[in-house]
C-alpha cells in the first residue's frame, strides 16, 4: 500500500518538564506525517486514523461522568453493562472493524451512519476516512491550550476523559472536527495473547512490522519499511529534512510522569514531537531513546539528557533522540543550555552532554573531547577550546532562539516559528540536574 502524505505541519518541543528541561533548547524542526503502512497487521485500515464525519459541528471539549449515555462515550470499558443503553462496549480482545482491533481498556460507542445516530451534542460519527458505511460514536473534544511542559497532566482540562489511552486528534479528512481515539502505548495495556499495534494505537493478534522508532525512512515510498509511522522533518529554512519511523503518542503523562506508558514507557521513548499548539491529551509522535550517540539517526538526531528524568534525580537510565544544537563559536552557543558542553563531533561541534558516548562521531578517531565547557556540564576526554570544524551539511536543528516549550505550527512548505512556552527556567538541565 502506498505511504499517505496528511497536511499538517509538526514541531519538535523544546522539550521542558516541570521544574525540570532537557539538553536542548532551541527551535526543533518542523514534520510533516506521512501514514505509511509496511508488512504485517490485521487493519483493513492501517494506514490512517483519519475520519469521515458528516456534518460541520464544531467540536467540543468533554469530561467524564454523568449518568447519561452521552456522558458515558469513550468510558473505559469490560462489558456493555459498563457503558449503559444504548451505547455498548468495544473490547480490547474485539476486532472492530473500524479501529483495526480492540482499544486498550475498552471503549464505550455504537454503531452509526451519521453524526446524528451519536447521543449528545459533543459526538461524532467516526468512518476512518470511509465516506459511506457504518462507523462508531466517539467523544469530540478540542486540540490544545498549548503544551507547556512534557509532563503536563492528562487532568488539565479533562479531555477525553483523562485517559492515558485515548488522544484528542482529527477525525476529518479535512482536520477540522477532533476527537477522542484510542491510542495504545505499550502490550501490558493490552489482554493476554495481543499487541499494542505500533501503527493503528490498538491491541491486535499480529501488529504491524517493520523498522523501530527512530530509523531512518522515505516517506514516499511505495512500500514503507517502518512498524509505525514515517515523519517528515521539516528543516531550519523550511526546506526538507530528515525522516524518522515514530508512532502515535498522547502528550503530556500520568502522575507520576515515570508510569506513562506512551511509547511503550520512557526507557523505548517519550512522546515529544507534536503539531504547535497541541496539549495533554492531545496526539503527538514518538522519540526513540538511547544509551549512545550511536543510538540516534546521526547527524541529524543525538543522544540528549532530560534533566530531572534522565539519571539518578528521575530514574531512567538513557536519553532521548532529538536534534542538537550546533556550536561553531564555542563554548557561548551552549551558556543556556545546562550540562552540555561544546563538543567537537565527525560532524561538527555540538551542544552535548558527557552521559552518552560518540562512538562514530568521534571526531578523526579520535576520544571526542569538548571544544569548551558549557554551563552545568562539561564533556568527556580530548581537547578543549572552541572547536571550528564545520557543522553537519546535511544536520536540520535550528539555532536556538528561545527557551520555549512548544512551537507553533505551520503548512508544511513553510517551517515557522517558534513560539514562547510557559515554563520559566530558561536552560536545560544535565541527566541528574533539577
Amino acid at each position: 500500500m502506498n505511504s499517505r502524505r496528511l497536511r499538517w505541519a509538526f514541531f519538535g518541543l523544546g522539550l521542558s518538564m516541570a521544574q525540570f528541561w532537557a539538553c536542548s533548547s532551541g527551535t526543533s524542526p518542523a514534520t510533516t506525517m506521512s501514514s505509511s503502512s509496511g508488512s504485517g497487521g490485521s487493519s483493513a485500515s492501517s494506514s490512517t486514523r483519519v475520519a469521515s464525519s458528516s456534518t460541520g459541528q464544531s467540536p467540543v471539549a468533554t469530561g467524564a461522568g454523568g449518568g447519561s449515555s452521552s456522558a458515558n462515550i469513550g468510558l473505559q470499558c469490560m462489558t456493555d453493562s459498563d457503558c449503559g443503553s444504548p451505547l455498548s462496549c468495544i473490547k480490547a480482545t474485539d476486532t472492530n472493524p473500524i479501529l483495526g482491533g480492540g482499544p486498550a481498556n475498552g471503549y464505550c460507542s455504537m454503531t452509526c451512519m451519521a453524526d446524528g445516530d451519536c447521543p449528545g451534542g459533543n459526538t461524532s460519527c467516526y468512518k476512518a476516512g470511509a465516506t459511506s458505511g457504518p462507523g462508531i460514536c466517539v467523544l469530540q473534544c478540542t486540540l490544545g491550550p498549548q503544551l507547556q511542559h512534557i509532563n503536563d497532566a492528562y487532568s488539565t482540562d479533562m479531555k477525553c476523559n483523562e485517559r492515558d489511552d485515548v488522544a484528542c486528534g482529527p477525525i476529518d479528512s479535512e482536520g477540522t472536527l477532533d476527537g477522542c481515539l484510542p491510542v495504545c502505548g505499550e502490550d501490558m495495556q493490552c489482554p493476554s495473547g495481543r499487541k499494542c499495534d505500533p501503527r493503528i494505537g490498538v491491541c491486535v493478534d499480529n501488529p504491524n512490522t517493520g523498522d523501530p522508532t527512530g530509523a531512518k525512512c522515505d516517506p514516499m515510498a511505495t512500500s514503507p519499511t517502518c512498524a509505525g509511522t514515517c515523519l517528515s522533518l521539516l528543516g531550519a529554512d523550511g526546506g526538507a529534512g530528515p525522516s524518522l519511523c515514530s508512532e502515535e503518542c498522547i502528550m503530556g503523562g500520568d502522575n507520576p510522569y515515570t508510569s506513562t506508558p506512551s511509547c511503550g514507557g520512557l526507557t523505548n521513548g517519550i512522546c515529544l514531537y507534536s503539531p504547535g499548539g497541541n496539549g495533554a491529551g492531545d496526539f503527538g509522535f514518538c522519540a526513540n531513546a538511547c544509551s549512545k550517540q550511536d543510538d540516534c539517526q546521526l547527524p541529524d538526531f543525538w543522544c540528549l539528557a532530560i534533566g530531572g528524568l534522565t539519571g539518578a534525580k528521575g530514574g531512567v537510565p538513557n536519553g532521548f533522540c532529538f536534534p542538537a544544537n550546533p556550536c561553531p563559536n564555542g563554548a557561548s552557543d551552549c551558556s543556556m543550555i545546562t550540562g552540555t558542553a561544546c563538543t567537537a563531533t565527525a560532524y561538527g561541534p555540538q551542544c552535548l552532554p558527557s552521559n552518552f558516548p560518540l562512538g562514530s562521531a568521534t571526531p578523526d578517531g579520535g576520544t571526542g573531547g569538548t571544544g569548551g565547557s558549557g554551563t552545568g556540564g562539561s564533556g568527556a576526554g580530548g581537547t578543549g577550546g572552541a572547536a571550528t570544524s564545520s557543522s553537519s551539511s546535511s544536520s536540520s536543528s535550528a539555532s536556538s532562539t528561545s527557551s520555549s516549550s512548544t512551537a507553533s505550527s505551520s503548512s508544511s512548505s513553510s517551517s515557522g516559528s517558534g513560539t514562547g512556552g510557559g515554563a520559566t527556567d530558561a536552560g536545560a538541565d544535565s541527566g541528574d540536574g533539577g
